[in-house]
């Protein structure tokens, strides 16, 4: 428990570090301003009317979060931090589902993960916050599919969390829809070490927790 601890006020650290001493410097830019007139002209039936073409869940979203945050910028960083923060720490969290006994390398893993130089949309904090959310919501889904085959109890619950999630985070918004290839992948993987079958079983393991989430 203490090292898990550790490990997440590290990254929470080195999140804060890394991409969160800056939030009140960076202002708003590019598209944040075309939804934030959107809002302030035609308000939730204009989020709604820009997003229903193809992604319909994101004009719930903005509707949402705009009528919470309005045009406060700096509560705008913040939230999108927030999503950057959740996602490092889900991410780290599925990576200790599948080698639970290497701590010190999932987290230096997380670590890189923080500090991917690779997304330079940090100042738009409006318009990322959907991809923000739904990257949270696809590494939540995918962790919590490993951990319901390494709990002895609540594995069940933990496969709702995670299907629901699923249309959630992709209609939100599709760019990490791919992520879904990785699920028979890291179920095979899983059988070898939960299951320990030979490898002729270890397919009829995959499919038997692989078909909720084909489906």
């Amino acid at each position: 428990m203490r090292e898990r601890g550790f490990s997440i006020l590290l990254l929470s650290a080195i999140c804060l570090l890394s991409h969160g001493l800056l939030l009140n410097r960076l202002g708003l830019n590019w598209d944040d301003w075309f939804w934030l007139l959107v809002g302030h002209l035609q308000g939730s039936p204009g989020f709604h009317e820009s997003t229903s073409i193809d992604r319909p869940i994101m004009g719930l979203w903005f509707a949402g979060t705009y009528a919470l945050i309005g045009l406060k910028s700096v509560v705008w960083h913040l939230f999108a931090w927030v999503g950057r923060w959740l996602a490092t720490l889900f991410f780290w969290w599925g990576l200790r589902g599948l080698w639970p006994k290497r701590p010190i390398e999932t987290t230096l893993a997380a670590l890189l993960f923080v500090v991917y130089p690779g997304y330079h949309l940090h100042p738009l904090p409006l318009s990322t916050s959907t991809q923000y959310a739904a990257l949270t919501l696809s590494l939540f889904s995918l962790s919590a599919m490993v951990w319901a085959r390494r709990v002895k109890r609540g594995g069940a619950l933990l496969d709702v969390a995670a299907l629901l999630a699923i249309p959630l985070y992709t209609l939100l918004h599709e760019y990490y829809a791919g992520q879904e290839l990785l699920r028979p992948l890291l179920l095979w993987y899983l059988s070898g070490q939960v299951q320990r079958a030979p490898k002729q079983s270890r397919w009829q393991w995959t499919v038997r927790y692989l078909w909720p989430y084909l489906l």
